[in-house]
């Protein structure tokens, strides 16, 4: 059974608060003489990555409890 859509949402800005407090601090500098369109695109690989491969396995394995509190 899937968890309701809010715990979801939870679970999802959990997940990116840490990606971008850390693109803020390390990668923006980093990258301020590409074009905005090619910032953007790095961002939004990087964080599809993180997201779907580290950050969200993590929190949703931590939060299994919450998410699914009936198994």
């Amino acid at each position: 059974m899937e968890p309701p859509r809010w715990k979801t949402a939870v679970v999802s800005a959990i997940a990116v608060f840490p990606i971008s407090l850390l693109a803020a601090a390390f990668l923006t500098p980093r990258l301020t003489g590409l074009p905005q369109a090619a910032r953007s695109a790095v961002f939004a690989v990087l964080f599809s990555l993180l997201m779907t491969y580290v950050c969200l396995p993590l929190v949703t394995r931590a939060l299994r409890r919450w998410l699914h509190p009936s198994r």
